[in-house]
């Protein structure tokens, strides 16, 4: 078994983006919280319509983003070295080290639209969230067939963790559905109405949950060399 310390190395590429991209989110929240008086609320929420319907401190405002990144990136570092399927995971370090990297920036992304936000720039939070969201779920779709077994970062059905073939063709199939389905958010994001959007959102997602899930088990039905439950 590997030691905690070449663990830590095969995650140094998302762990470098994750440390600079946080250390800017909390130099730019500094900025802004030097820029607005100290009793302005900030939007902390917003409706489906992209209009801000609840309000919070400064702090939590400008520096809530960057803590539950903080907390998140410990989580994706601390998680995949208590895996039981270090292995399998080890070997998808490419697609971990760039989905885990995307997250972080995605989250950094976020935050800098929320504190135009709290400056007073005109922006559409509907149209910057769907295409950051889009955008994402675009490239998880990219990765996602690379990916081995494991019980953190994929598909985990009860059929894709006892076949190697479901998980495979399972993860190949939610490849095209991540694109095709970050394609359709981030278009609607930025030509449909906030109610229609969430529609194709949730419809979407649900659609991927249900479709791969009922997939992963057929193809496990299918398997040879399935470990029966």
């Amino acid at each position: 078994m590997e030691n905690d310390r070449n663990k830590l190395e095969i995650l140094k590429p998302a762990i470098t983006v994750a440390i600079l991209t946080i250390f800017l989110m909390l130099i730019t929240s500094i900025f802004v919280w030097q820029k607005i008086p100290g009793d302005t609320r900030v939007a902390v929420h917003w409706n489906i319509a992209g209009q801000p319907d609840r309000y919070g401190s400064k702090f939590q405002g400008l520096m809530l983003m960057p803590l539950v990144t903080i907390i998140m990136v410990i989580a994706m570092v601390v998680v995949p070295m208590i895996e039981p399927r270090y292995r399998h995971i080890k070997s998808s370090m490419k697609a971990y080290n760039i989905v885990l990297s995307a997250i972080v920036l995605l989250m950094a992304f976020l935050h800098f639209v929320l504190l135009m936000v709290a400056l007073g720039e005109p922006i559409n939070i509907m149209k910057s969230v769907c295409l950051g969201i889009g955008l994402i779920f675009i490239l998880i779709g990219n990765y996602s067939g690379k990916i081995r077994s494991n019980y953190f970062f994929g598909i985990k059905t009860p059929w894709t963790l006892s076949s190697e073939f479901s998980w495979y063709k399972t993860h190949r199939l939610a490849s095209r559905l991540f694109i095709i389905v970050g394609m359709a958010i981030g278009l609607s994001g930025l030509t449909l109405p906030g109610m229609a959007v969430f529609i194709i959102m949730l419809g979407s997602i649900v659609g991927i949950l249900v479709t791969v899930t009922l997939y992963s088990y057929f193809v496990w039905k299918k398997d040879l060399q399935k470990k029966n439950l």
